[in-house]
């Protein structure tokens, strides 16, 4: 599951003028399993606010919560950990089937002594 609350992401201006305001107050829950689409107009915080949930950037307030872990306190290292691991306990069905698929592959050239090199050449 990813949780945001109170999502605010703001960049500083030069010349004292206020800070640009992207993201105001953004609350937001996407189950594990459910799909997502964030549509908008350009400039409107599409790329911001998906960088926030995957833990990629950090926001100027609020939180986000990524496979039950809260991203503030979490360094760079950290959050990435998390990242890959959310990612491998969640993989999607072509993941999934891709996987599957090389296994098979796999254990089909070692019963049958075939050079496997081919397999990894676009890994």
């Amino acid at each position: 599951m990813i949780l945001a609350r109170h999502l605010r992401q703001r960049y500083p201006r030069p010349g004292g003028l206020a800070p640009l305001t992207v993201l105001d107050g953004i609350d937001l829950e996407v189950p594990a399993g459910e799909i997502l689409a964030v549509l908008g107009p350009s400039g409107s915080g599409k790329s911001t606010l998906l960088g926030l949930l995957a833990g990629l950037d950090r926001p100027s307030e609020g939180d986000v919560v990524l496979a039950g872990r809260s991203l503030g306190g979490l360094g760079e290292d950290e959050r990435a950990a998390l990242r890959a691991h959310a990612a491998k306990a969640n993989p999607t069905k072509d993941q999934q089937h891709a996987r599957r698929a090389l296994f098979q592959r796999i254990i089909q050239y070692l019963t049958i002594g075939i050079d496997m090199s081919p397999l990894f050449s676009d890994v």
